[in-house]
């Protein structure tokens, strides 16, 4: 088949893609789409939120049932969902939170997905931004305690910066009960998906000669479980993780 050169790239399935070769960046955006789905779902006219989901909100399964049929929820959470796997991890959190409902909302539900897209009003034209910073790889995970009520059980999120670009991220609930603040922090750090982004992450870098520093991190937030990753005889499993990225 025959090809032609339009230039450069200007957009993707929507996504603006904006680069400049002399700092060596290249930046993502959605705003179109995050305009539309604003004026999709009635909120053009609402206040907008500074955060998409407030800190101290819970979520259950408990509530009044959503009429689907006339609040289309699997659609919103759908398309908040595409935001946040492509230019916006700002909303990880939010959305992983809402996918839990999927099957069964309840208005509370609803609500809670509109106050996310009311926070989109008023940063619709925020984007995501890669390169013109140092190659240093850094790596930070954090956790709740027993965040789901309905389970008890923790929630873990974690980001990789390459050179001060978030380049992966992801908000998860863990697979077992932790028992205290330490232990949903040390839980957190070991996750084979973490460790696995973190390798691919470097493989990568190797693989287009990018001259990543000798030593990368990976950061937890809380004091107990940076000293459990110290303990050689708590921490084997973990000590691994932190020696093959080091």
């Amino acid at each position: 088949y025959k090809g032609t050169d339009k230039g450069e790239a200007r957009s993707f399935l929507g996504m603006s893609i904006e680069r400049d070769r002399a700092a060596r960046t290249i930046t993502l955006g959605l705003e179109s789409f995050t305009t539309r789905l604003v004026e999709r779902f009635g909120m053009a006219g609402a206040p907008a939120k500074s955060v998409p989901l407030a800190a101290g909100t819970v979520l259950t399964k408990d509530g009044t049932p959503l009429e689907t049929n006339l609040h289309h929820h699997s659609a919103l959470v759908g398309s908040l969902n595409y935001l946040a796997c492509y230019t916006r991890p700002d909303l990880s959190q939010a959305v992983w939170a809402l996918s839990r409902f999927q099957s069964m909302p309840t208005t509370d539900h609803w609500a809670a997905a509109l106050g996310v897209v009311s926070c989109l009003k008023g940063t619709a034209h925020l984007k995501l931004h890669l390169g013109g910073g140092s190659t240093k790889l850094l790596g930070y995970s954090d956790a709740d305690w027993a965040g789901d009520v309905d389970s008890r059980l923790s929630t873990t999120g974690w980001v990789f910066l390459l050179g001060g670009a978030v380049i992966s991220w992801s908000s998860k609930r863990q697979e077992l009960v932790a028992t205290s603040t330490a232990e949903s922090e040390f839980t957190s750090l070991p996750r084979r998906r973490l460790c696995d982004e973190g390798l691919s992450v470097v493989s990568i870098g190797r693989i287009l000669h990018c001259c990543l520093p000798v030593r990368h991190a990976i950061t937890a937030a809380c004091l107990a479980a940076g000293g459990a990753c110290r303990s050689a005889t708590y921490a084997g499993g973990l000590r691994f993780v932190c020696a093959v990225l080091a």
